[in-house]
C-alpha cells in the first residue's frame, strides 16, 4: 500500500450514524468524518478501496447509483466525500458489516 509508511495512529476520525442531515443517508448508515486530517483520510480510504474494491466520490457514486442502468456498477459498500472549499473529507459506510470491518482494522 502506498501509505504503509503511515502510522495507524493518524487514521483518527469522528464516526457519525447518517441521518436525513447528510447526504448519502439513502444508502449508506455510518460516515467516517476526518475533518482536516488529509493523511488519515487518504490512508483509510486507500484500505477501503483495497477492502471492497473500487469505488466513487460521492455525488458521482449517487449519478451511478440512481441510473437504473448503471445501478450494478456503484460499489455498494462505500463511497467518499472531498471538498476543497472548506476543507470535506468522509468516507461513507454502507452498514454495520463495513462498520465491523472498519473498526476491526483501525480500532
Amino acid at each position: 500500500m502506498k501509505y504503509d509508511s503511515v502510522p495507524d495512529s493518524v487514521t483518527k476520525s469522528r464516526l457519525i450514524k447518517v441521518d436525513g442531515r447528510y447526504r448519502g443517508h439513502e444508502s449508506f448508515r455510518w460516515m467516517l468524518d476526518f475533518h482536516r486530517n488529509r493523511l488519515g483520510y487518504l490512508k483509510v480510504r486507500e484500505w477501503c478501496w483495497e477492502t471492497w474494491g473500487a469505488s466513487e466520490e460521492l455525488e458521482l457514486w449517487e449519478h451511478t447509483y440512481y441510473i437504473p442502468e448503471t445501478r450494478e456498477l456503484a460499489n455498494p459498500n462505500w463511497s467518499w466525500l472531498y471538498d476543497a472549499n472548506p476543507v470535506t473529507l468522509k468516507i461513507y459506510l454502507r452498514d454495520d458489516a463495513e462498520l465491523a470491518w472498519y473498526k476491526l482494522r483501525w480500532r
